[in-house]
């Protein structure tokens, strides 16, 4: 066995409770937290042991904490914490010959669900959020910037059932999440 053949390389950020996992050639680690676990980061590290090139690649949300397996040439990152609640998310990355891309991207991230009434959602780019009741009446509509990645709603106010929570991004892509008030 030879020794000495240790090296030492940095991640983008640095960070703790990271995803990881080994999908081709490719090293990958996804997300993480800072030193307190207090917020997350939305950066994918992605090692590529044939050239030695480190890249990376956005997250949708910032998970920290969760499961990461790969299947095939799948990358996939469930569950753990986002902005420090329990994230029911569920991320699938699949290896192409130009990087790591997210299969069906969501455009947000909402947890907890189901909830009292009260639902923190992340998004990562402007657009704009509607909440709608079981009879699709409208019950909530506000545009968000793009500096605005975390919002808090409250629809303890709202008759207890099922809600649709719809997130239009500026390219007019849409988002659907079913929510449900306790």
């Amino acid at each position: 066995m030879q020794s000495g053949l240790w090296a030492v390389d940095s991640l983008a950020l640095a960070r703790q409770l990271i995803s990881g996992g080994a999908l081709g050639s490719k090293l990958i680690f996804a997300g993480g937290a800072n030193a307190n676990a207090t917020s997350g980061f939305t950066a994918v590290d992605i090692y590529d042991t044939l050239t030695g090139l480190w890249t990376t690649a956005p997250c949708v949300t910032n998970p920290y904490g969760g499961a990461s397996v790969v299947v095939g040439n799948k990358f996939i990152v469930a569950g753990g914490f986002s902005s420090g609640l329990a994230n029911a998310s569920v991320h699938i990355y699949t290896l192409t010959a130009t990087g790591l891309e997210e299969e069906n991207p969501k455009l947000i991230s909402v947890f907890p669900n189901p909830s009292s009434g009260i639902f923190n959602i992340e998004m990562n780019q402007a657009g704009k959020l509607q909440v709608l009741n079981a009879t699709g009446q409208v019950v909530l509509d506000k545009d968000f910037d793009a500096s605005e990645n975390f919002i808090q709603i409250d629809l303890t106010q709202n008759t207890k059932g099922l809600y649709l929570i719809r997130f239009t991004d500026r390219k007019n892509q849409e988002s659907l999440v079913k929510v449900i008030v306790e």
